[in-house]
């Protein structure tokens, strides 16, 4: 199995969320990911 890197898991994370939590702020989300992003 390879290496999943930083982008694939806050994508997977962003669709789980999406998909099952309804108070889910995604606007937040792409936010946060974004910066995060820019540390690596």
């Amino acid at each position: 199995m390879g290496k999943i890197n930083v982008k694939d898991t806050y994508e997977s994370t962003g669709t789980w969320e999406l998909t099952n939590n309804p108070d889910f702020k995604a606007v937040e989300f792409d936010h946060f990911k974004s910066l995060e992003l820019d540390l690596f």
